[in-house]
């Protein structure tokens, strides 16, 4: 038989792996955050890598080069526009595009087949036809090459020269206004690729400094011009328009933008309410901390600017991330930006997270409500977009705790205008606020809810949140079996689950491989009394088998997993030392459990409970050729315990020194840990259950050695029964030691003498059964001579 115990032991199929062989770490980031409202629930695509996000830009929901929901990124559909307006929008955007951006080449051949074209051809506009052309033999060149002789120098092409050449040429021909600018935006370009900043200063001084008809044409230029040297203040500004109004140059200008250039410095060089919004937008859309007085600003200056409504919708993600993502997951932020700007994790703050997140929570609902009030003053047929000023309004009002005002607010005919997604959200809203609404001691889950439950199966983090709503209205039970729901792990274990959604506990246990879950049975390890277990268990055990489909969706996964959850209650019985009803338990798990090939009892429980010695640990020993499940080892516990509580029984003392051992093995150090817990590790971890204290010292195995010792008359056995209890003693004065010293800076060997010297029983050995001392003490092969005394 083989037991080896890796450092890490995770009890999440038929093998027990380490840790980092899953890929297992700590969650952070995206990773944890609460993320319900989602800005695709608005027609904002062009923002998108602006959206909030603890990751350097949201690469997840799009980048500026992908198409908007009109069919064509917006950048380019700018300039489709301002042709179809040549044309007197009479060619289709489609044709415009095939022409300008399909077509390898135009020619008035063409015009039966392109209306585009048509058009071109029937207004004799060959001139218009004649760029387009000149355009296609540019685009070979809007690109950096490399020196290939490796000097670090962009090469600078004769070809592209003299594209540049005629570009100016034909921009300093022409009288056409929209022509003119597009041959010296292609010539901008063209001269940025070349490094000739002289050209590019020169046209764009020459044909856009006093412009007055500012379109795609005219930002695209400004965004080259930005890149040549320019004072601070005025290049920010510059970057800012065309931030606004550019939207495939958005990435490109967050990048060259100064930001250690103060804001005032910047608005001093803007003209006009519009162009102050823009900067302020520049500047707003990659803050991290709160945000509330430039909405106002902008509110003040451009109501109905788009870029306000993002910043809007940005801000209510950041409050949901400092409020919901802690309040539901008890888990610092993704990315904290509040009052405190001084991230979630200092260490000072490990000292008392709790108190520390609570105080920031009231905070940021503080802070929430200011914004709602910012809100509730808009004029909603100013802004952009009512729907989304509407649904931030009801997210707010939901995060400050006025569930009243979202319920009687739900149906406004703001919303009437949102996308699909953005109709999902409110449904959604309304489950969870139904659900928080409810009096503590009275939660249950209503109709609508349960609809919106299963409606929503596959959004894990509005199942978990539904669950936390009633485990906070003290609601275990529905609460366990939501969060069964969120698990979709397909393999045949349910209780290990990585979709998405992971979450502490109130006291921070660390029953596994860190102080978070993410499945319903460890955290119901951790978290749940056994009393809370007992009634779930009765729940699926009345209600599991009903036929209405909310009643097959809710208990799904569960109903099938009865024994492992009498397992569970079982075990937590073990930790309270309540013998009798954790014998109830276990009989009440099918024998299947203790040898199925899905969990690893016959790993781990494959050893003799009532053997060990001085130094035997996780090893395998002679005596386990019996082994006992948890209901057989039980029953054998009570069984000594009946007969060592008899004074007539001669053999009472041997039968409390098995019941130390059996007590023993049953801890940190012993061969049926997993009597109390479902996981292992050589860190011995706190995990803060109730019963930690025996678990990693060994109090009820060093009672029972020590009754063994006083109801014995054999001496040896007397010393021998010393001997473990000095045992149980050492591990007990190493986590009393360790829990207020460093442990990994400690001189080992001095602290074990240290150690030593202070265990009370090695001295009682040494005092009373001197001779018996070096034996004990000294040879490892001692135990089983003075075993034998007794046995």
């Amino acid at each position: 038989m083989k037991r080896f115990v890796p450092f890490l032991i995770l009890l999440s199929s038929s093998l027990c792996i380490p840790a980092f062989a899953c890929g297992l770490y700590y969650p952070y980031g995206e990773e944890v955050r609460f993320n319900l409202l989602h800005p695709k629930c608005f027609q904002l695509p062009d923002y998108s890598l602006f959206n909030y996000t603890a990751a350097l830009y949201d690469y997840t929901s799009g980048n500026p080069d992908e198409i908007n929901e009109s069919g064509y990124q917006s950048g380019l559909q700018a300039n489709l526009v301002l042709w179809q307006q040549r044309c007197q929008n009479k060619p289709s955007r489609e044709d415009v595009y095939a022409a300008v951006y399909a077509a390898d080449r135009i020619t008035a051949n063409e015009k039966d087949e392109n209306s585009f074209i048509r058009y071109l051809s029937v207004q004799k506009d060959v001139e218009a036809i004649r760029y387009l052309n000149f355009a296609k033999s540019c685009e070979p060149y809007n690109g950096f090459l490399d020196d290939p002789w490796e000097r670090e120098e962009i090469v600078k092409m004769p070809q592209r020269e003299r594209l540049i050449r005629q570009a100016e040429s034909e921009a300093n021909r022409l009288s056409d206004p929209d022509l003119k600018c597009r041959y010296a935006f292609l010539a901008i370009r063209l001269a940025y690729y070349n490094q000739d900043e002289e050209v590019i200063r020169r046209l764009y001084q020459t044909v856009f400094g006093k412009a007055q008809n500012k379109n795609i044409i005219y930002y695209w230029s400004t965004y080259f011009y930005c890149l040549t040297p320019e004072d601070g203040a005025v290049k920010n500004y510059r970057l800012a328009q065309v931030f606004a109004n550019a939207p495939d140059k958005r990435f490109a200008v967050c990048q060259y933008t100064d930001r250690k250039i103060p804001i005032e410095s910047v608005l001093s060089k803007a003209s006009g309410p519009l162009e102050k919004s823009a900067v302020y937008l520049l500047y707003a859309v990659r803050n991290a901390a709160q945000g509330l007085p430039v909405l106002q600003k902008m509110y003040e200056n451009t109501p109905g600017f788009e870029g306000l409504d993002f910043l809007l919708l940005r801000e209510v993600n950041k409050l949901e991330d400092w409020i919901c993502t802690p309040y539901y997951t008890e888990l610092g932020p993704a990315l904290y930006g509040g009052k405190n700007f001084d991230g979630w994790w200092g260490e000072n703050e490990r000292n008392d997270k709790e108190n520390i997140m609570l105080q920031r929570i009231r905070e940021d609902r503080k802070y929430a409500r200011e914004v709602l009030g910012f809100i509730k003053k808009a004029d909603f047929r100013k802004v952009h977009d009512p729907a989304l000023w509407q649904t931030a309004k009801l997210y707010l009002l939901f995060m400050a705790g006025d569930y009243a005002a979202v319920l009687n607010e739900i149906h406004s005919p703001w919303l009437k205008t949102l996308n699909p997604d953005g109709l999902v959200f409110i449904q959604k809203l309304e489950a969870l606020t139904l659900t928080a609404h409810q009096k503590a001691g009275e939660a249950v889950l209503l109709d609508p809810v349960k609809t919106a439950l299963m409606k929503y199966d596959d959004d894990p983090r509005f199942i978990f949140a539904v669950g936390r709503e009633l485990e906070f209205k003290q609601n275990t039970t529905d609460a366990a079996l939501l969060y069964s729901k969120k698990n979709k792990n397909t393999e045949e274990d349910p209780d290990w689950d990585f979709s998405g959604v992971c979450w502490r506990t109130k006291l921070r246990h660390c029953t596994l491989y860190a102080d978070f879950y993410t499945g319903y049975f460890f955290y119901m390890d951790a978290q749940y009394t056994p009393e809370q277990v007992g009634k779930l268990i009765e729940d699926i055990q009345r209600n599991g088998s009903k036929p209405d489909s909310f009643s097959v969706w809710k208990y799904g996964r569960v109903k099938s997993k009865i024994d492992r959850l009498y397992d569970l209650l079982g075990t937590k019985y073990m930790r309270q030392d309540k013998l009798d009803q954790a014998f109830r338990a276990f009989q009440s798990v099918n024998d299947t459990l203790w040898n199925s090939n899905v969990y690893a009892y016959r790993q781990y429980l494959d050893a003799n409970p009532f053997y060990t010695d001085f130094y035997t640990e996780h090893q395998s020993t002679p005596a386990d050729t019996i082994t006992y499940n948890k209901r057989e080892l039980v029953e054998k516990i009570l069984d000594l315990l009946q007969k060592a509580g008899n004074a007539q029984n001669p053999d009472r003392d041997y039968d409390y020194f098995l019941l130390g051992n059996a007590y023993f093995n049953m801890t940190q150090y012993g061969n049926s840990w997993m009597m109390k817990r479902y996981y292992w590790t050589s860190n011995a971890t706190p995990t803060k259950l109730e019963d930690d204290e025996d678990y990693f010292g060994c109090l009820h195995a060093k009672d029972y050695y020590l009754k063994a010792k006083e109801t014995t008359k054999n001496k040896k056995f007397a010393a021998l029964c010393l001997r473990m209890a000095g045992r149980c003693e050492g591990y007990f004065l190493s986590r009393q030691y360790y829990a207020t010293h460093d442990y990994w800076n400690s001189d080992f060997d001095r602290v074990n003498d240290q150690l030593f010297a202070k265990n009370k029983y090695y001295r009682q050995i040494a005092r009373n059964y001197p001779e018996d001392y070096d034996d004990l003490i000294s040879h490892c092969e001692s135990f089983s001579a003075y075993f034998q005394e007794r046995k």
